[in-house]
């Protein structure tokens, strides 16, 4: 899992640090020209301790790749050689920018379909407008209030940014490859995860062409 390797984010230039090999992650597959890895991370990437870069995203799909080339050390790399389908569909998802992601992670309030902090509803004489109370989003969130929590809003904000900078320091780091490289990249996606039966990878870059099954 990631959360050996996190806590050592300062010290990355880029990306995560590849396995041994694709065949030691979740899905790989092999091409003409190289061997790719893949793990479906879900939404969130936990990283204990000091100086860790946990992060939640709840609009994309994070997935870890990494392009093993075969012969070629010099082999391109780019998130743009991957797609994503889900549950069967012939539609392929492109993946999102880092950006995008960190700015998600540092501003959840702003994904959802109403304002940030407002909820809708319908009471007698007419429509009724209340603060919303956040949801918890994972176990020990600290986003969330909770009743004599002392969290605050430095606190909060001190965690999105360490979560947004994990975000883009963790994507796949593109360019001309070595012998091995690995990173993470976003695919937005705003629906439950449960509602996911099938997940596949699709890769189609200088490598050759191949499809992982990550659920």
């Amino acid at each position: 899992m990631l959360a050996a390797w996190l806590t050592l984010l300062p010290a990355l230039s880029g990306g995560t640090p590849p396995k041994p090999s694709a065949p030691d992650y979740a899905a790989s597959a092999r091409t003409a020209h190289a061997s790719i890895g893949a793990e479906l991370l879900g939404r969130a990437v936990d990283a204990p301790g000091p100086g860790g870069g946990s992060f939640y995203t709840s609009s994309y799909l994070v997935v870890e790749v990494a392009v093993f080339p075969s012969g070629n050390p010099g082999l391109p790399v780019s998130s743009s050689h991957f797609r994503l389908r889900l549950n069967g569909a012939s539609r392929e998802w492109a993946p999102a920018t880092p950006g995008m992601a960190a700015a998600d992670i540092r501003n959840p309030e702003y994904s959802g379909d109403h304002p940030p902090g407002i909820q809708v509803g319908g009471g007698i004489g007419g429509v009724v407008i209340a603060p919303r109370r956040p949801a918890e989003r994972f176990p020990g969130d600290p986003t969330v209030r909770r009743p004599g929590s002392r969290t605050t809003s430095d606190e909060t904000a001190t965690y999105s940014d360490r979560g947004a900078r994990a975000a883009q320091e963790l994507a796949l780091n593109e360019g001309p490859g070595g012998s091995a490289r690995s990173g993470l990249i976003y695919f937005q996606w705003k629906g439950k995860l449960k509602q996911l039966k099938k997940i596949e990878l699709v890769y189609d870059g200088p490598g050759g062409k191949a499809m992982l099954r990550l659920r």
